[in-house]
C-alpha cells in the first residue's frame, strides 16, 4: 500500500533573532534545544538596522550600535554553547531591519524563532512588533517563544495556513 501524502519537508537551519531582552535570551536557549533536537545548526541573528540609521546618525553612533550588537551576539552564543556544548552555532550582525534580516537569514527553508516581546515600550502587548512582522510576512516556519526556556517540552502548537501551498508547513506543525 502506498500513500499519496508526501514525507516531511526538509528543514533548514534554526535561526533565532536576539536583542538584549529576556524573552530573546529565552528564545535563543529554546532555539538551541530545537536545533540540537533536529541535529542541525543554530544561527543567531541580531539585526541592527544600521543601513537605515546611517542617514540620521553619526558614524560614532553607528559604530557603537554595531559594537553592542557584536557583544550581544558573543554573549548569547556563549550562553548557548554552555547549555548545548556540541551544537554548531553561528552568529550574524545584520545591517538590515529585524524582520528583513531574519527573513534573509532563514532563506527558503529555515525556521525563525523569536521571543514574544522585545525591548519596545508597550509591555502589555502579547506579541512585539518584530514577532508580528516576521509571522505576518513569512514563507517559512516561525516559532514565537513565550515564557521560560526550562518549561515542559509539551504544549500547544498553533499553525496558520493560507492555502494548499502551506500543506508542508502544516505537516511540520502537526509533527511538532
Amino acid at each position: 500500500m502506498t500513500s499519496d501524502i508526501p514525507g516531511r519537508p526538509e528543514l533548514g537551519a534554526v535561526v533565532v533573532g536576539v536583542d538584549a531582552s529576556t524573552p530573546a535570551r529565552e528564545a535563543a536557549l529554546w532555539a538551541a534545544a530545537e536545533a540540537d533536537h533536529r541535529g542541525g545548526p543554530l544561527h543567531i541573528v541580531h539585526a541592527s538596522d544600521s543601513d537605515r540609521r546611517v542617514f540620521h546618525s553619526s558614524a560614532d553612533t553607528i559604530q557603537a550600535v554595531r559594537e553592542a550588537g557584536r557583544k550581544l551576539l558573543a554573549e548569547t552564543a556563549a550562553a548557548v554553547r554552555e547549555s548545548r556544548p556540541g551544537l554548531v552555532v553561528t552568529t550574524e550582525l545584520s545591517r538590515q531591519g529585524p524582520v528583513a534580516g531574519l527573513h534573509a537569514a532563514a532563506g527558503e527553508r529555515g525556521t525563525i524563532v523569536v521571543g514574544n516581546r522585545g525591548l519596545g515600550g508597550f509591555g502589555s502587548l502579547m506579541l512585539g512588533s518584530v514577532g508580528l512582522g516576521v509571522a505576518a510576512r513569512t514563507e517559512v516556519p516561525v516559532i514565537v517563544v513565550r515564557g521560560a526556556a526550562d518549561r515542559p517540552g509539551t504544549g500547544v502548537v498553533t499553525a496558520a495556513v493560507h492555502g494548499a501551498s502551506d500543506l508542508d508547513w502544516l505537516r511540520i506543525a502537526a509533527a511538532e
